[in-house]
C-alpha cells in the first residue's frame, strides 16, 4: 500500500518559507550538494503566498480600494494552478537539459559549496532572468509564452499567480548558458528562489521604498511594466536588480501624473483559462503568419515584435500604440453572488487538489497523473465559463463533481478517512445542486416550447 503523505507540510506557513518570499535567505541554508536535496521553493512558497493574497484583500476592504474583483483574482490564482499542474506533469523535465549539459559539456571549476559559487549564481540567475523577460516580450512567438501573465486588468498580488502554462519551458532554453558553469544544485536553488522573489512586487499597496528604488526591483517599477500605458511598453524587465534595466536602457520610472493602467494593449475580455493561454499561438500562426506575403515577412511575423508589421521598425512603432481612455471600463460580466461564492470555495478546493496532486505524484503511475491534471484543467475552465454565464457550464460541472464524488477519490488519491469524508461531503453536496440546477433548466425549456 503507498504511503500517504500530508497535504500541508507542518512548517508551512514557517518565517523560513515567509523571508524566502523576499530572497532573504543565508547561502548555507540554500547550498545542496545533490540536485534531489533541492527545496520546491515555488510549490513551498503556495500557502503563504495565498495568506498574503487574502491580507491584501482585507487591506483593500477596509481602505475601500477596489484592487480585486472576483472573477479576474479567481483566474490568476488558477492560471498559476495551470502552471504548475503541467509543470508536475512533465516532472520537471524543463531542467533535464541543464544537467546533461553540465555533467557532458559543463566547465567545473565551481564547488558547489562554495560562497562564491553561490553569489555567482545569485547574479547570473538574475541577469539571464532580465535577457529571458525582455525576449518574452520582444518576439512575438516568445510573447505567445508570456503574455497570459499580463492579461489581468487588475493588479494585485494575485497577478503573479497568472502566468503562461508553458513558459517554463522558454525559460530553461535561456537558461542553458549558465548551466555550462553553475552547479546544477546551485542552479535550481536560485531559479526558485529568483521566481519566488517576484511575487509580492504584483501590489498597489507599497508606493515607494525610498532608497531601495534605485537597486531593487520594486512594485513601483513593476507596476510600470505591467501597465498599458504607451510610456509602459517594453520596460523595467528586471527580476531582483533593476540595475539590467537601467544598464540596457529600459528602465522607466512610474509617473505619478499619470496613472498605470493594467492589461493588454488590446485586452481580451474573457475569464475562460485555455483561450487566455493559447490565443496569441493561434493569431501568430493562423492570422499573421498566412497575412505576410513573402517568406521574409513571414520569419519577421514570428520572430520579430508583437507589434512590427511590414514597413515598421522591428518593435513596431510606439505611435501606434493607442492612449489609455479617460473612462476605462474593465471587462466585467454579471455574475450572481451566489455564482461568485461557489466559484471562491471551488477554487480553494482546487488549491487542495493540487497540493494533493504535488504530494502523491510519484506514488501515481503516468496515466493517473495525466487524468488527475486533466481534471485540474477542467475544474479552472469551468470556473471561467462560470464567470462569463456560459450556457453548458451548468452541464459540464454536474459532470465534473459527479466525477469526483463517485470515482477519482476512489482511484486516485490515497487520502485519510477524514479527508474522504470532507472531500466526498463537499463534491457531493455540489452534485446535487447542479443535478437540480440542470433538471430546473430543462423543466424551463420543456415550459418554453409549450
Amino acid at each position: 500500500m503507498n504511503e500517504t503523505k500530508p497535504i500541508f507540510e507542518n512548517d508551512a506557513l514557517s518565517f523560513t518559507r515567509f523571508r524566502r518570499l523576499f530572497y532573504i535567505v543565508t547561502p548555507k541554508e540554500t547550498t545542496f550538494e545533490k540536485l534531489e536535496s533541492v527545496p520546491n521553493y515555488i510549490d513551498e512558497a503556495l500557502p503563504w503566498a495565498l495568506v498574503l493574497i487574502f491580507l491584501e484583500f482585507l487591506y483593500s476592504a477596509y481602505k475601500k480600494k477596489k484592487l480585486f474583483r472576483t472573477n479576474d483574482t479567481i483566474t490568476s490564482i488558477n492560471s498559476g494552478i495551470l502552471q504548475q499542474t503541467v509543470k508536475v506533469l512533465s516532472c520537471g523535465c524543463e531542467f533535464t537539459i541543464a544537467c546533461w549539459l553540465y555533467e557532458n559539456y559543463g566547465f567545473k571549476f565551481l564547488n558547489w559549496d562554495s560562497l562564491l559559487t553561490w553569489i555567482i549564481a545569485f547574479v547570473l540567475v538574475d541577469f539571464t532572468y532580465y535577457w529571458f523577460h525582455r525576449g518574452a516580450h520582444e518576439i512575438n512567438f516568445f510573447w505567445a509564452f508570456h503574455q497570459m501573465h499580463h492579461s489581468s486588468e487588475d493588479y494585485n498580488l494575485s497577478t503573479a499567480f497568472r502566468q503562461g502554462m508553458f513558459q517554463g519551458f522558454l525559460a530553461s532554453f535561456y537558461s542553458l548558458p549558465e548551466a555550462l558553469i553553475l552547479p546544477p544544485s546551485v542552479h535550481m536553488a536560485h531559479l526558485g528562489l529568483n521566481k519566488i522573489n517576484q511575487f509580492w512586487v504584483h501590489t498597489q499597496v507599497i508606493r515607494n521604498l525610498g532608497p531601495l528604488e534605485h537597486i531593487l526591483v520594486t512594485p513601483s517599477h513593476h507596476r510600470v511594466h505591467h501597465g498599458r500605458n504607451p510610456y509602459c511598453i517594453d520596460k523595467n524587465y528586471s527580476g531582483t536588480f533593476i540595475i539590467w534595466d537601467k544598464l540596457f536602457g529600459t528602465f522607466q520610472v512610474e509617473k505619478q501624473e499619470e496613472p498605470v493602467i493594467f492589461g493588454l494593449v488590446h485586452n481580451v475580455n474573457t475569464f475562460d483559462a485555455l483561450y487566455l493561454q493559447m490565443f496569441h499561438y493561434t493569431y501568430i500562426f493562423f492570422e499573421k503568419v498566412p497575412s505576410m506575403k513573402t517568406f521574409g515577412d513571414k520569419l519577421k511575423a514570428i520572430f520579430y515584435g508583437p507589434g512590427w508589421f511590414p514597413g515598421t521598425p522591428r518593435m513596431g512603432n510606439l505611435s501606434d500604440i493607442p492612449e489609455v481612455e479617460k473612462n476605462v471600463q474593465k471587462f466585467d460580466p454579471h455574475c450572481p453572488k451566489w455564482i461568485q461564492i461557489y466559484c471562491v470555495l471551488h477554487m480553494i478546493m482546487i488549491n487542495l487538489i493540487f497540493a494533493i496532486f504535488l504530494r502523491q505524484r510519484d506514488n501515481m503511475t503516468f496515466v493517473d497523473a495525466f487524468l488527475y491534471a486533466l481534471l485540474i484543467m477542467f475544474s479552472i475552465q469551468i470556473i471561467g465559463w462560470f464567470f462569463e454565464n456560459k450556457p453548458y457550464a451548468a452541464y459540464c460541472e454536474l459532470l465534473r463533481c459527479a466525477l469526483l464524488y463517485y470515482w477519482i477519490f476512489e482511484r486516485i488519491w490515497p487520502l485519510n478517512t477524514i479527508s474522504n469524508i470532507y472531500f466526498n461531503a463537499f463534491f457531493g453536496i455540489s452534485t446535487a445542486i447542479w443535478f437540480v440546477k440542470v433538471m430546473s433548466i430543462h423543466s424551463s425549456d420543456k415550459m418554453k416550447t409549450m
